[in-house]
């Protein structure tokens, strides 16, 4: 079933998106769904502050994928970091990842952030994902060893916003 890319449509998540995007993340990365939905459930119940926001895009009505940025944990102002990059398998490689991620970049310039944050687990594991951000600009600026638990490596990867 092929789709064109000029159906897809880009919007902030819906509450009834959560689980369709809980889905594609257990598609993508079956170890981690969960942690999807505490972020969630505690965006909600915070309020959903503007600070975070979550997009899907759509074709047809249908979600195939998402993005969100959180603030700094730190709480630098201008900092963001990317959260949840992922594309329904059968979609992937068709520019849906370029939209959402160009869409959370411009919202975040928008807000006035300066840089943007991401983070990418083992490198052998995660070949295409990284190439994807240095395509994008990311620039690999972190590696911390072993930091998940042992042999789950945290890879941290960074983009200046503007000039």
């Amino acid at each position: 079933m092929h789709h064109d890319m000029r159906e897809v449509r880009l919007r902030d998540m819906a509450d009834a998106d959560a689980e369709t995007m809980i889905e594609i993340v257990r598609r993508c990365d079956p170890g981690i769904p969960d942690l999807l939905r505490k972020d969630l459930d505690r965006w909600t119940a915070a309020g959903k502050p503007g600070n975070e926001q979550y997009f899907v895009a759509t074709i047809g009505g249908v979600v195939t994928g998402l993005v969100g940025y959180q603030p700094d944990v730190w709480g630098v102002a201008d900092i963001s970091w990317l959260v949840w990059g992922y594309v329904e398998p059968a979609f992937q490689r068709r520019g849906i990842g370029e939209m959402l991620f160009a869409h959370a970049e411009e919202r975040l310039a928008a807000r006035g952030c300066r840089k943007i944050y991401l983070d990418v687990g083992n490198a052998s594991e995660h070949v295409a994902a990284i190439s994807f951000h240095e395509r994008r600009g990311y620039l690999r600026e972190g590696y911390l060893r072993d930091y998940w638990c042992d042999g789950e490596d945290f890879l941290i990867f960074g983009k200046r916003l503007g000039s």
